[in-house]
């Protein structure tokens, strides 16, 4: 098994970010280092960041719906599960 290093996966996407502050998967995956380190409030501020660059985009979706379940923020979580699921629901074809 690989070992986890989220704090060098985050000064990557930091890195990458400095560059191209408008990266969608960039911010996804900042979000995913912050979360793995237990930064949830940090890791749904990027997850949100992502969402805004691109929208109803399904991993951006379910991502900040774990860390708000994490943060003990369920109706907020639930929703963003709902908008998660219409996103896979829609591209479906």
């Amino acid at each position: 098994m690989a070992e986890r290093r989220p704090e060098q996966a985050l000064d990557a996407y930091e890195l990458v970010l400095s560059q191209h502050p408008v990266m969608a998967v960039a911010q996804l995956g900042a979000g995913h280092a912050l979360a793995c380190m237990g930064r949830d409030a940090e890791a749904l501020e990027s997850y949100e960041r992502a969402l805004t660059l691109a929208p109803r985009t399904p991993e951006g979706e379910f991502a900040a719906g774990f860390v708000l379940v994490r943060l003990g923020r369920m109706k907020d979580a639930e929703r963003r599960y709902a908008d998660g699921a219409s996103c896979c629901t829609r591209n479906r074809g």
